[in-house]
């Protein structure tokens, strides 16, 4: 059993020591998007969801890639692809809940 325990030891941390590969690091969790509000009805609700007037929502909201592609129904390797060397952005179809956050942070932050 010693030796059996000592062989699964030796096994275990030699994957430990293997080196990660860097095409396997996910970069979408510090990629970020500007998804833009521009249906005036997207407007009017974060404006009453939030309690503030229509003007003070932002029409530009900075999210993570992955909200965004929720938002602007659209899939991240699409928001990757139709950027073409420009700024990530796309439009939203839709206000979801950490949208909804995403907005109110940028508010305070103002």
């Amino acid at each position: 059993m010693g030796v059996l325990r000592a062989g699964c030891v030796a096994l275990g941390l030699a994957v430990l020591a293997m080196p990660i590969p860097a095409q396997t690091a996910d970069t979408s969790a510090t990629e970020v998007v500007t998804v833009n509000i521009s249906d005036l009805q997207m407007l009017d609700d974060l404006a009453r969801t939030l309690h503030v007037e229509v003007g003070q929502i932002p029409v530009m909201v900075q999210v993570s890639i992955q909200l965004a592609a929720r938002v602007c129904d659209v899939s991240v390797k699409w928001l990757r692809k139709n950027a073409l060397g420009e700024p990530l952005n796309c439009d939203a179809t839709t206000i979801l809940p950490a949208f909804r956050t995403a907005v109110a942070e940028q508010l305070l932050a103002e």
